[in-house]
């Protein structure tokens, strides 16, 4: 499923690199009727650096993920955290260090990440 233009999110295009502003997320408005969330896919292999592109450019405090990593024995998501407490991963230009995790029950997993660029800062993702 691809986002609809209408609403979809553009990333910062990379200069040279035609394509390079696509998503596929898209932004759903709250009760306001302001845009206050953004739905998109879990990031693929090759998708990984964009999708930290888009926490970053659009200011993302909470991530949500709504599918395991493996889904009925099929590759649903890949990995954009690290699985060890202050191990660094990069994801293109920025650097992604898991600060705590916690189990809460075997299909929920609560960790806290910060993305070390400018600025720094610490960001919940509840698997």
């Amino acid at each position: 499923m691809s986002a609809v233009d209408h609403n979809r999110i553009q990333l910062s295009e990379w200069p040279g690199v035609p394509g390079s502003d696509y998503i596929n997320a898209s932004y759903i408005k709250g009760a306001s009727g302001s845009n206050a969330y953004i739905a998109c896919q879990g990031p693929l292999p090759h998708t990984v650096n964009d999708f930290w592109r888009l926490v970053v450019e659009t200011e993302v405090q909470v991530i949500v993920m709504a599918c395991n990593e493996q889904e009925g024995g099929k590759h649903k998501c890949e990995r954009y955290w690290s699985e060890e407490t202050d191990a660094e991963c990069q994801y293109g230009k920025y650097f992604v260090r898991l600060l705590k995790s916690r189990e809460i029950c075997p299909d929920f997993l609560g960790t806290v990440s910060c993305i070390l660029s400018e600025p720094i800062f610490k960001l919940p993702i509840l698997l």
